[in-house]
């Protein structure tokens, strides 16, 4: 009776380190998947504060362009309001420069006739002397 009490006894012992031995395995798998757990929750963090990051810097970007192109439309319409100053300007210097020629040109025809009355005048005297002499 001992001896089957011992061989039940080390047969439940046997037993008992089996099912330690298969629960210490499962504890570090469990461990195991608790670390990995832990690694992707600090990825997860570190990739939300990278998006976080990205969304602020998006922001910023975003506002800097509407400010550039606020600024741009500025320019603009004071270079379109130069451009006009401008072109009129130069359509009054040009119209200044035309009336300028053709009174330029005006005096030379007129310079030039009145050489040609006095040519004929000379011409017209010539042929009276000629006539009476």
């Amino acid at each position: 009776m001992l001896l089957e009490n011992l061989t039940d006894n080390e047969s439940e012992n046997t037993n008992l380190k089996k099912k330690v031995f298969e629960k210490e395995a499962h504890i570090q798998e469990l461990s195991c998947l608790f670390q990995s757990e832990k690694s992707l929750e600090t990825k997860i963090a570190k990739w939300n504060l990278q998006l976080r990051m990205n969304k602020n810097e998006a922001i910023v970007m975003k506002e800097a362009s509407r400010q550039k192109t606020v600024a741009l439309k500025k320019a603009s319409k004071v270079y379109k309001q130069r451009l006009d100053h401008f072109t009129g300007a130069i359509e009054k210097l040009t119209s200044q420069i035309r009336d300028q020629v053709c009174k330029c040109i005006l005096f030379k025809i007129n310079r030039y006739i009145m050489y040609l009355v006095y040519i004929i005048n000379i011409m017209m005297l010539n042929v009276v002397i000629l006539f009476f002499s």
